[in-house]
């Protein structure tokens, strides 16, 4: 019993760290995918012959804000999903061993 003690918080901690790694490959991933979409646009603009000097200028600079956008947006979805992981992994460890099974 006591040995069932000991090693389940490390499980937990073992979910809790896997479900992590996943989340954090997750944004990662997000945030590759938002910063090939800026640079593909910005090299689309810098190209384009039909587009004067103000035009492009002005192009660039709503494609950077677009891009800060979608960082901030990356970062509120991985504050919230990790403030979620660490309250559930403090409140239910049976949760933890449910969303493993999900997502594996």
């Amino acid at each position: 019993m006591s040995n069932t003690i000991i090693t389940e918080p490390n499980n937990i901690t073992f979910q809790a760290h896997a479900i992590s790694k996943r989340l954090v490959d997750t944004v990662s991933k997000l945030n590759n995918v938002s910063k090939d979409k800026y640079n593909k646009k910005n090299e689309i603009i810098e190209n384009a012959s039909d587009l004067s000097t103000y035009e492009k200028l002005d192009a660039m600079d709503q494609n950077s804000a677009q891009y800060v956008r979608e960082e901030y947006n990356s970062l509120v979805v991985f504050t919230f999903l990790s403030i979620s992981i660490i309250e559930i992994t403090i409140v239910s460890p049976a949760i933890i061993k449910s969303f493993r099974k999900l997502i594996a």
